[in-house]
């Protein structure tokens, strides 16, 4: 039994987009439940429900979300430092040319 739920986690789950595994455990249940009942029933099992209680990846997947989740917040710091510097210089136009031209 233990050989069917494996295979079917591990069949379903790289067919999911890597955000959405974590997100959707209850379609994994489904789709486990789905695929493994039709296979123990000759055997006179009966699968009643199936729990997906944590999703934990590999280290090396782990190691690898990690380093684009940093590569995310330091391009949006990047850009949030860029969009603060064009301000700064909008406003320092914006002077320059206002002290030009005096009211």
């Amino acid at each position: 039994l233990a050989a069917y739920l494996e295979e079917a986690v591990r069949s379903h789950v790289p067919t999911m987009p890597i955000d959405e595994t974590f997100r959707s455990k209850d379609a994994i249940a489904g789709a486990v439940q789905a695929r493994v009942a039709d296979r123990i029933r000759p055997y006179g099992y009966h699968l009643v429900r199936v729990l997906v209680t944590d999703v934990e990846p590999d280290a090396k997947v782990r190691r690898a979300m990690n380093t684009v989740l940093e590569a995310k917040r330091r391009r949006e710091a990047t850009l949030d430092k860029a969009e603060a510097q064009k301000y700064s210089e909008i406003k320092k136009a914006q002077g320059r040319a206002e002290s030009m031209y005096p009211s």
